[in-house]
C-alpha cells in the first residue's frame, strides 16, 4: 500500500505473530519485542491544551475510532497511536499524533496514560507495562485473559498502580432508574437478573475465534456477568455453572451469596437487523424491570407501569470515558483489585468449565 513503510523483517515479524496466536500463544509469546516499522514517523503538532495528561492508544480499530478517540480529547492530549494492521492506519495518517506500530510502549514513549484496546490476549500484559512504568492504564473489556494475568495484574493495583475498567454498561443511565424501580438499596429481596444475548455471527478466522481470546464469555458475556456483579456490590460468588451447546450457545447460573440469581443465555443464532441484541430482565421486591436491546426501558409492577423510557444505547461510552478521564485528571484512584478479581475469577471459571465441556473432558 502507498505510503506505508513497512521493511520485510516488520512483515514477517508480524506474519509470525499472527500464526503464534492462531496456534495458541504461551504466555511469553503474546508481545513481540524489537523495532517498530514506523516509529513515530510523523511528528505531532503541539496540542492546545497544554497541561493535560498525556496518552497513548493501543490498538486503532473501529471501536477506538468511533468511542475512545473522539470521546477523550477534552481532557486528555493523544500522543501517539499503537497499531499493528496497515489496514487500520490507512495511507493519510494525521500528523496530531505519532505512529508506531511495536506491540510494546516505545523507549521514548512516556506517556501518562495507555488507553488498551488492542486484541484482547495484549490487555493484561500491556496494563502491567503501563502500572510497572507509572503509568494509568484504561483498559477495554476483557481486562485479562488468563487467571495468571489476573494474579499479577492484582498485585500492581494493590500496590498502587492505578487500572481504569471499560464496562460501558455500568455507565448507562438506565442504572439510576433500575436502582429506584427495584429499590435495590432497601435489600429485602434478591434479585433475580435474567438475559439472552445475540451476538453476530463471526468469520471462521476472526482474532475473537483465537485460543488466546478465549471463548464468547470471555469476549463479551463479561458485560453482563460485571453488570450483575456491580448492581450486587460484588458480593460472594455460592454457586456457578455452564453449559456449552454443541450449536454454540452457552448458558450459564451464577448465585450469589446474598442469594441473587444471574441466568444468562449468549447465542449467535438470532435476528440481526440491529446487530448485537438483548433482552434482559431484572426482579426485585415485587417489580420488574425489562432492558430491550440496551435501548427501551420499562418498569412495571403488577398492572402498573412505574416508568418507561427509551435511550440510545451508544450514550454509555461517552458517558464512561467523560467519568474515567475526569477521575485520571483528580489523580483519583483507580478501580478497586477486589471488584476486578471478582468478575475475572468468575468469568475466567465459566469459560474453563466450558471449554471443558466444548473439549469433551
Amino acid at each position: 500500500m502507498a505510503g506505508i513503510a513497512l521493511d520485510p523483517a516488520a512483515v514477517d515479524r508480524l506474519v509470525a505473530w499472527l500464526a503464534v496466536e492462531w496456534r495458541g500463544a504461551r504466555p511469553d509469546d503474546r508481545l513481540l519485542t524489537g523495532a517498530s516499522p514506523i516509529a513515530s514517523s510523523t511528528r505531532r503538532r503541539p496540542a492546545p491544551g497544554a497541561g493535560r495528561p498525556t496518552a497513548a492508544l493501543f490498538g486503532l480499530g473501529h471501536y477506538a475510532k468511533t468511542q475512545i478517540v473522539p470521546h477523550i480529547g477534552e481532557h486528555l492530549d493523544l500522543i501517539r497511536v499503537h497499531e499493528l494492521d496497515p489496514v487500520q492506519i490507512g495511507v493519510r495518517r494525521t500528523d496530531r499524533w505519532s505512529w508506531d506500530t511495536s506491540p510494546l510502549p516505545a523507549d521514548d514513549d512516556q506517556a501518562d496514560v495507555l488507553l488498551i484496546a488492542g486484541y484482547h490476549h495484549t490487555h493484561a500484559p500491556l496494563a502491567r507495562a503501563a502500572l510497572r512504568r507509572g503509568s494509568a492504564a484504561v483498559v477495554e473489556k476483557p481486562v485479562v485473559t488468563t487467571e495468571e494475568d489476573l494474579e499479577e495484574l492484582a498485585k500492581l493495583i494493590d500496590g498502587g498502580g492505578r487500572l481504569f475498567t471499560c464496562f460501558q454498561r455500568r455507565h448507562s443511565p438506565i442504572n439510576a432508574w433500575l436502582r429506584e424501580d427495584l429499590r435495590l438499596g432497601e435489600a429485602r429481596e434478591p434479585m433475580v437478573y435474567s438475559a439472552v444475548v445475540y451476538e453476530e455471527p463471526l468469520p471462521a478466522r476472526h482474532w475473537y475465534r483465537w485460543p488466546a481470546s478465549r471463548t464468547r464469555l470471555v469476549s463479551n458475556g463479561c458485560h453482563w456477568i460485571d453488570h450483575f456483579l456491580w448492581l450486587n456490590d460484588f458480593a460472594p460468588v455460592r454457586r456457578a455453572t455452564v453449559t456449552s451447546a454443541r450449536t454454540g450457545t452457552f448458558t450459564v447460573y451464577v448465585e450469589l451469596v446474598n442469594d441473587a440469581i444471574l441466568a444468562l443465555v449468549l447465542t449467535s443464532a438470532g435476528g440481526s437487523r440491529y446487530g448485537l441484541r438483548e433482552h434482559t430482565e431484572l426482579r426485585a421486591n415485587g417489580v420488574t424491570a425489562t432492558i430491550v436491546d440496551g435501548a427501551r426501558y420499562t418498569a412495571e409492577a403488577g398492572s402498573r407501569i412505574l416508568r418507561r423510557r427509551r435511550v440510545n444505547r451508544l450514550d454509555s461510552y461517552p458517558a464512561m470515558y467523560r467519568g474515567i478521564c475526569e477521575r485520571l485528571v483528580a489523580g483519583a484512584p483507580g478501580d478497586d483489585a477486589r471488584e476486578i478479581r471478582a468478575v475475572a475469577e468468575l468469568t475466567l471459571r465459566l469459560d474453563a468449565a466450558a471449554t471443558r465441556q466444548g473439549s469433551g473432558s
